[in-house]
C-alpha cells in the first residue's frame, strides 16, 4: 500500500484505491509519519487524506520534536566545538538533514549524531565528544570506518550516539575518494570549518546508505527520492563516479529497487544503465530470498578482489561467524532442497532469466 500512496505523492495523482487505515499502519511501522508528514504540506495536499490520517500524523510529529529539539542542541554544540578548534567536519543525515530536504528538523526521525571528520583527527575529535559528555564508547569493530560514544537521553531509556566517520564506505570493497568528496563540499551556515556535502554527493551517500541498509524501510526510500529532486535529471555524472569509487553495482541495484517500487522515478529520471534486477524474476519461488541475500550481500560489490573479501568477513570474520553461519546453514538448506525437491522449479528459473 504504502508503495502505491508514495508513487501517486510524487505523481501529484489522486490517491486511488489506498486505503488510508492500513497505510497509518505501515507508516507508523517504518517510523515515517513525520516525512509523509512534509511531504503532503509542501504539495499542499494534506487535506486530500483522511482526517484520522492527519491527526496520526501530527501527533508523531509532535512527539519526533521532543527529541529532535535535544539532538539538535547537541549537534550544535559539537559542530560549533569543532569549529572553535578548526576540525573539519561534515553532518551526515540527521538533522540538518533534515531541514535541507524535508523543510524542518523535525520532519524526519533521528536517532543519532552522525558526522564526517578528517581520520588525521580522529583522536582530537574523541576527547572534544567525551569532553562533551559522549564518554561511553561502542565496541570498535576493526575495519569498520567509525567509531561511536554515547550519553543518556533525559526520560530515555536509549542514549544519544554520535559517530565519527572517516570514510563512507568500507576501504577494503570500495575504492571512495573521501578526499574528492571533501574538496566538493559546499559552506554550511555561518560556520568557518564545518562543511557539507554538496546536493550530488547527499544523493550519493543517501544510495549507498540505503543499499546499506537492503533498503529495509520506507525511510531510505524517501531519503533518496528527497535529495534525487536536487540533481540533475540526467544520473550519468554520479553513475560515472561510483564507477571510479568501484560502488557502481552497489548505486544501480539501489535505483533498481526504487525505479521498481516507484515507475514515476524511472520516467523522470531515465537511465539505460539503471535495469530491472534480474531476481524480480524469481521473487515467486519460495527459495528466492536466499538467492537474493546473496545477491545483495556478495554480488554487489564492482570487483572479484572485494566480492571475495566481503565473502570471507561474512563467514569468517568474528563478529559476523556465527550470523555467517546461520545464513551458510540455511542457503545449503535451501540448495540441497531446491535439487531434490524441485529441480522443475529451477529450469523454470533458468528460463525465466533468459527471457
Amino acid at each position: 500500500m504504502i508503495y502505491t500512496f508514495v508513487n501517486q505523492l510524487y505523481s501529484n495523482c489522486s490517491f486511488s484505491g489506498v486505503d488510508f487505515r492500513i497505510l497509518i499502519e505501515e507508516v507508523d511501522k517504518d517510523g515515517v509519519s513525520p516525512q509523509i508528514y512534509a511531504l503532503l504540506v509542501e504539495q499542499g495536499r494534506l487535506e486530500e487524506t483522511p482526517h484520522f490520517f492527519q491527526v496520526r500524523l501530527l501527533e508523531k510529529v509532535k512527539h519526533n520534536r521532543y527529541s529532535s529539539v535535544f539532538i539538535k542542541c547537541e549537534t550544535d554544540r559539537i559542530l560549533t566545538e569543532c569549529d572553535k578548534q578548526q576540525y573539519e567536519v561534515i553532518p551526515l543525515k540527521g538533522i540538518y538533514f533534515a531541514e535541507d530536504y524535508y523543510g524542518d528538523y523535525s520532519h524526519r526521525t533521528t536517532s543519532d549524531i552522525d558526522i564526517l571528520i578528517r581520520k588525521e583527527r580522529l583522536d582530537d575529535v574523541i576527547q572534544l565528544v567525551k569532553d562533551l559528555g559522549f564518554v561511553e564508547e561502542e565496541t570498535h569493530i576493526s575495519g569498520h570506518f567509525h567509531r561511536s560514544f554515547s550519553k543518556p537521553l533525559p526520560h530515555s531509556a536509549i542514549p544519544l550516539t554520535v559517530e565519527l566517520h572517516w570514510e563512507l564506505m568500507r576501504p577494503d570493497t570500495s575504492s571512495v575518494d573521501t578526499d574528492f568528496l571533501w574538496s566538493r563540499s559546499v559552506p554550511f551556515k555561518s560556520y568557518d570549518n564545518i562543511k557539507k556535502l554538496s546536493p550530488t554527493h547527499t544523493f550519493y551517500f543517501m544510495c549507498l546508505h540505503a543499499w546499506r541498509h537492503n533498503l529495509d524501510s520506507i525511510k531510505h526510500d524517501l531519503d533518496v527520492i528527497q535529495t534525487m529532486k536536487h540533481m540533475p535529471r540526467n544520473l550519468a555524472a554520479v553513475l560515472q563516479l561510483a564507477k571510479r569509487h568501484q560502488t557502481y553495482k552497489r548505486l544501480t541495484r539501489t535505483l533498481a529497487i526504487l525505479y521498481e517500487r516507484y515507475p514515476i522515478l524511472r520516467e523522470r529520471y531515465p537511465s539505460p544503465q539503471v535495469k530491472a534486477l534480474w531476481f524480480h524474476k524469481i521473487e515467486k519461488f519460495n527459495w528466492s530470498k536466499a538467492m537474493i541475500f546473496f545477491d545483495y550481500q556478495v554480488l554487489s560489490y564492482d570487483s572479484l578482489k572485494h566480492r571475495i573479501t566481503e565473502t570471507g568477513r561474512l563467514f569468517f570474520s568474528p563478529e559476523s561467524r556465527k550470523y555467517g553461519q546461520l545464513k551458510l546453514k540455511k542457503i545449503k538448506s535451501r540448495l540441497i532442497y531446491l535439487y531434490i525437491r524441485q529441480k522443475q522449479q529451477v529450469r523454470n528459473m533458468i528460463k525465466a532469466i533468459k527471457l
